[in-house]
């Protein structure tokens, strides 16, 4: 199975072994990776469900999930629902597991409707007997955030149902997977020391035909340790490029110095579409908000004949 920590943003149209295993379905459904995203497709013959499999996460380590996930569907009865997003089970078991995906379903009096929905499953029993969702966000497109506290042995769930302005995160609710109950909502997982999770991506519809464009994710990322820090990388070179978190921000830092403990000073930068050049104080801003993939960082201001180092900074 693929590596703990790492990056998919679905863009190559093929499944890639190295991070993902691929489970059989149930039913006709099937995730595909089509269009640089990954999306499901149904029939809309009862339940149809695939999972793909990446590699365990530590108990003992803290970690943070991140994706996009996009849902256009329109249930109009009350047994029709779809969904896509991500299941966390402990490594060996088929029952207990937190599920957070964008969900589709139909309200009586109301019509076809979707939510962020995040709770635990123990068999078919839901904790709580509701799944959290935000109070008035019923978005299309969300991303989302689940970031493992190994001390307290709690997942949070963080979206955004808007991106387009740069991703700021709010909290939906905390999930304790230990004995000692430390979330909002708690399912023991039975783990211990050494212990580790499952982390899946499914698409699952009941009774809904499924449509190319529907139903998808995208920017996948696990991180170990919690949030990336790519600042202890330097390079000499004119140009730096590196992979960045959605809605983390970053800074770049220049010196000159290339003694061995060198001063680093912060630059300003200019550019969008993960291509930015650094510019003299004052014509530029001083962070870049991720986007999932690479960001790459010109130095428009040094001499042919100059040497540098460049640092970057997580916000």
């Amino acid at each position: 199975m693929g590596q703990y920590g790492g990056v998919d943003d679905f863009d190559d149209n093929s499944v890639d072994p190295l991070r993902w295993v691929v489970l059989p379905p149930l039913g006709s459904g099937a995730l595909t990776e089509n269009n640089q995203r990954l999306e499901f497709n149904s029939s809309g013959s009862g339940t149809e469900l695939q999972y793909y499999a990446w590699a365990d996460a530590n108990y003992d380590e803290d970690f943070e999930l991140v994706f996009r996930a996009a849902n256009t569907t329109m249930p109009d009865s009350l047994n029709e629902f779809a969904g896509i997003g991500i299941e966390i089970y402990p490594a060996g078991s088929a029952t207990t597991r937190l599920n957070v995906r964008l969900g589709s379903y139909s309200v009586t009096n109301f019509g076809p409707s979707r939510d962020l929905l995040a709770n635990f499953f123990v068999g078919t029993a839901s904790i709580p007997t509701f799944p959290v969702q935000p109070a008035t966000v019923f978005p299309k497109a969300v991303a989302v955030r689940v970031v493992y506290d190994s001390a307290l042995k709690v997942f949070t769930v963080f979206y955004d149902e808007n991106t387009t302005d740069g991703v700021q995160w709010t909290q939906l609710s905390t999930f304790g997977v230990s004995s000692a109950g430390n979330g909002a909502n708690n399912a023991d997982f039975g783990l211990g020391s050494g212990g580790q999770f499952d982390v899946f991506v499914y698409g699952r519809s009941d009774n809904l035909d499924v449509d190319s464009g529907e139903l998808l994710m995208d920017d996948f990322q696990l991180v170990e340790g919690g949030a990336s820090e790519p600042d202890t990388v330097l390079s000499e070179s004119a140009a730096v490029e590196f992979t960045t978190q959605i809605g983390k921000s970053y800074a770049v830092h220049k010196s000159t110095d290339l003694t061995a403990d060198p001063a680093f000073a912060s630059v300003q930068l200019a550019g969008s579409e993960g291509t930015y050049r650094i510019v003299p104080a004052g014509q530029g801003k001083a962070l870049v908000t991720g986007t999932g993939n690479t960001i790459f960082i010109l130095d428009s201001t040094r001499p042919s004949n100059e040497a540098a180092f460049y640092k970057i900074v997580t916000q």
